[in-house]
């Protein structure tokens, strides 16, 4: 049987988001079919390799909102071998979002900055402050109006190590967290 099988398989959250704690925290992406994800692979080209693939999730201001972080690590070329010199740098490029709630399995998605640090060993001990961008709050309160029905993940399944999540187009992300 193919994963993504298995996956449409899992029953669903019997929690609400707004009452299970154990959607909170850092998750480490272990799967996906998600085009969009797989392409990054092809984006660094000859200077860096595709790290680790993030999602960080944060309460937001009431029960219905949370906050998200989806983080991915570009590691220079040769990362291995720097790893094995006892150096190990990475860019982290993060893009945030706003999360609400659209119902018991449903999270809306609105993408509103983005940043880009630099991190462990630099040369010179040098550590250079991130470079980041934001929407306005006005524009990113628009953009959760219209994009609500468009831009979602729907929780297949989560306990307090897994998730199993699909987006608009049915991929599939499943997720291990972090301890």
């Amino acid at each position: 049987m193919r994963l993504d099988e298995t996956c449409s398989k899992l029953i669903a959250v019997a929690l609400p988001f707004r009452r299970s704690r154990d959607l909170l925290g850092e998750w480490r992406l272990d799967y996906t079919d998600a085009r969009d994800v797989l392409s990054l692979a092809l984006f660094p080209g000859a200077i860096a390799e595709l790290g680790e693939i993030f999602q960080n999730i944060e309460p937001g201001l009431s029960m219905d909102e949370f906050k998200a972080a989806n983080v991915v690590e570009l590691l220079p070329r040769g990362s291995a071998i720097l790893n094995g010199l006892g150096m190990r740098s990475a860019v982290r490029y993060r893009v945030l979002a706003a999360c609400n709630v659209q119902n018991e399995t449903r999270l809306s998605l609105v993408f509103m900055g983005l940043s880009a640090q630099l991190e462990g060993d630099t040369p010179f001990g040098f550590q250079p402050p991130p470079l980041e961008a934001s929407l306005p709050q006005e524009l990113i309160e628009r953009l959760q109006e219209l994009a609500a029905e468009r831009v979602y993940l729907d929780t297949t399944y989560l306990d307090k190590d897994l998730r199993v999540i699909r987006g608009p187009t049915q991929e599939i992300y499943v997720l291990s967290k972090v301890l």
